[in-house]
């Protein structure tokens, strides 16, 4: 398993989108914003989607820890459990295994 870079990690508009860890010193992504009539496959379609995308992938370390969090809570509490739909216990461990793995 590679270990991601420690958040928190940051948005920056300089030069267009960037995602970036001052931790570790280092950019984490760029977002692309490119014409939607561009036949570049990876381009995005438009400025907000990229924003979007840029923040999502910002506050990724700190959705992982929150998540990783609520199942320790949930699994130590038998009644916090009952109160969670099994596919939804389910889906928090995959996203943590996707994360992580």
């Amino acid at each position: 398993m590679t270990k991601h870079t420690p958040g928190p990690w940051y948005m920056s508009e300089e030069c267009g989108l960037h995602v970036y860890s001052p931790a570790e010193n280092m950019q984490i992504a760029d977002i692309l914003i490119c014409d939607a009539s561009d036949p570049e496959p990876y381009a995005t379609t438009d400025e907000k989607t990229a924003r979007a995308n840029a923040r999502l992938i910002a506050a990724a370390p700190e959705l992982l820890a929150a998540l990783r969090d609520m199942v320790r809570f949930v699994g130590t509490d038998g009644h916090a459990l009952s109160m969670i739909p099994e596919d939804t216990w389910y889906a928090a461990h995959h996203a943590i295994a996707k994360a992580t793995d």
